[in-house]
Protein backbone atom coordinates (compact mmCIF):
# COMPACT_ATOMS: atom_id res chain seq x y z
CA UNK A 1 0.00 0.00 0.00
CA UNK A 2 2.97 2.02 0.96
CA UNK A 3 3.67 2.13 -2.95
CA UNK A 4 0.71 3.99 -4.36
CA UNK A 5 1.14 7.52 -5.42
CA UNK A 6 -1.86 8.53 -3.66
CA UNK A 7 -2.17 6.57 -0.61
CA UNK A 8 -5.51 8.31 0.57
CA UNK A 9 -8.10 8.48 -2.55
CA UNK A 10 -10.97 9.85 -0.18
CA UNK A 11 -8.77 12.88 1.33
CA UNK A 12 -7.50 13.28 -2.19
CA UNK A 13 -11.72 14.14 -3.16
CA UNK A 14 -12.83 15.62 -0.27
CA UNK A 15 -9.89 18.25 -0.96
CA UNK A 16 -10.40 18.87 -4.57
CA UNK A 17 -14.65 18.93 -3.97
CA UNK A 18 -13.85 21.30 -0.68
CA UNK A 19 -11.64 23.79 -3.27
CA UNK A 20 -14.60 24.78 -5.62
CA UNK A 21 -14.75 28.02 -4.46
CA UNK A 22 -11.44 28.83 -5.09
CA UNK A 23 -11.25 27.31 -8.57
CA UNK A 24 -13.99 30.32 -9.28
CA UNK A 25 -12.12 32.71 -7.87
CA UNK A 26 -8.71 31.50 -9.82
CA UNK A 27 -10.79 31.51 -12.86
CA UNK A 28 -12.07 34.90 -12.45
CA UNK A 29 -8.61 36.10 -12.48
CA UNK A 30 -7.27 34.44 -15.51
CA UNK A 31 -10.44 35.52 -17.10
CA UNK A 32 -11.38 38.96 -18.15
CA UNK A 33 -15.37 37.96 -17.95
CA UNK A 34 -17.08 34.99 -17.72
CA UNK A 35 -18.18 35.40 -21.52
CA UNK A 36 -14.42 34.61 -22.38
CA UNK A 37 -14.47 31.62 -20.31
CA UNK A 38 -17.89 30.55 -21.53
CA UNK A 39 -16.36 31.11 -25.28
CA UNK A 40 -13.37 28.80 -24.49
CA UNK A 41 -15.63 26.12 -23.04
CA UNK A 42 -17.86 26.28 -26.01
CA UNK A 43 -15.35 26.27 -28.37
CA UNK A 44 -13.49 22.87 -26.42
CA UNK A 45 -16.82 21.18 -26.78
CA UNK A 46 -17.72 22.15 -30.05
CA UNK A 47 -18.60 19.18 -33.03
CA UNK A 48 -16.18 19.50 -35.86
CA UNK A 49 -18.29 20.72 -38.10
CA UNK A 50 -19.02 23.72 -35.56
CA UNK A 51 -15.23 24.88 -35.14
CA UNK A 52 -15.75 25.08 -39.21
CA UNK A 53 -18.04 27.36 -38.96
CA UNK A 54 -16.48 29.11 -36.03
CA UNK A 55 -13.21 29.61 -38.23
CA UNK A 56 -14.22 31.18 -41.20
CA UNK A 57 -16.70 33.69 -38.86
CA UNK A 58 -13.16 34.24 -37.12
CA UNK A 59 -14.40 33.22 -33.65
CA UNK A 60 -11.36 30.53 -33.43
CA UNK A 61 -8.48 33.34 -33.63
CA UNK A 62 -10.84 35.06 -30.83
CA UNK A 63 -10.33 32.55 -28.46
CA UNK A 64 -6.46 31.52 -29.04
CA UNK A 65 -5.45 32.99 -26.14
CA UNK A 66 -7.95 32.00 -23.91
CA UNK A 67 -7.92 28.57 -24.87
CA UNK A 68 -4.17 29.02 -23.88
CA UNK A 69 -4.62 30.57 -20.14
CA UNK A 70 -7.61 27.40 -19.79
CA UNK A 71 -4.66 25.00 -20.64
CA UNK A 72 -2.40 26.91 -17.60
CA UNK A 73 -5.60 27.29 -15.47
CA UNK A 74 -6.29 23.46 -15.40
CA UNK A 75 -2.75 23.16 -15.23
CA UNK A 76 -2.33 25.42 -11.76
CA UNK A 77 -5.63 24.02 -10.57
CA UNK A 78 -3.95 20.59 -11.07
CA UNK A 79 -0.90 21.90 -8.92
CA UNK A 80 -3.26 23.46 -6.09
CA UNK A 81 -5.06 20.06 -5.25
CA UNK A 82 -1.74 18.04 -5.42
CA UNK A 83 -0.10 20.21 -3.18
CA UNK A 84 -2.72 20.48 -0.60
CA UNK A 85 -3.17 16.93 -0.59
CA UNK A 86 0.90 15.86 0.10
CA UNK A 87 1.10 18.77 3.00
CA UNK A 88 -1.93 17.07 4.44
CA UNK A 89 -1.37 13.39 3.90
CA UNK A 90 2.63 13.88 5.10
CA UNK A 91 2.22 16.21 7.74
CA UNK A 92 -1.11 15.18 9.49
CA UNK A 93 -1.60 11.61 8.25
CA UNK A 94 -4.39 10.73 11.06
CA UNK A 95 -6.85 13.05 8.65
CA UNK A 96 -6.61 10.76 5.72
CA UNK A 97 -6.74 7.68 7.83
CA UNK A 98 -9.98 9.27 9.16
CA UNK A 99 -11.44 10.32 5.28
CA UNK A 100 -10.39 6.36 4.46
CA UNK A 101 -12.46 5.68 7.34
CA UNK A 102 -15.51 8.31 7.17
CA UNK A 103 -15.94 9.10 3.64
Amino acid sequence: MEDRVIKFPALFAAIAIANVPIYFLVARSFFDDWSELWLVLRNAFASPFERLVMFFNGQSREAQWPTAKLLVLLIVLTLLVISEYTFIADHFPQFGEWAARHL
